[in-house]
């Protein structure tokens, strides 16, 4: 949908509105691949830029709408590492909430030790 902007705005804003627009949804996965919860929403997420994609359609402003959309994207990604670390912080820090004995096992993860690796039939 992005490049669709490209008639109508120039290739250096749209290849940043596509790398910005990507940034949030990369950030989420990461934290999922660390073991946290994946995280959604933010202030500029999928529907946020269906939305602006739509209005740029509508309305022509196709380069004001790749600008939010960058800003937007760029607000995003940090609110979502900043959550993505709090998350890995309070895991790895605070209690073992995690675990069932809040014991730190030899690959840094709470509840884990030489016998129950984490894919030992857990989820």
């Amino acid at each position: 949908m992005i490049l669709g902007f490209l008639p109508h705005a120039s290739p250096s804003l749209v290849l940043g509105a596509l790398l910005a627009s990507s940034a949030p949804s990369w950030i989420s996965i990461a934290g999922a691949a660390a073991g946290v919860r994946r995280i959604n929403g933010g202030p500029m997420g999928k529907t946020e830029r269906c939305l602006v994609i739509a209005v740029a359609a509508a309305s022509g402003w196709y380069a004001p709408a790749a600008v939010v959309m960058v800003v937007g994207s760029v607000v995003t990604a940090g609110v979502r590492l900043f959550q993505v670390v709090a998350l890995c912080n309070h895991r790895d820090g605070e209690g073992g909430h995690d675990g069932e004995s809040g014991h730190v096992g030899e690959s840094g993860r709470v509840g884990e030790d030489r016998d129950h690796g984490p894919l030992s039939g857990r989820l």
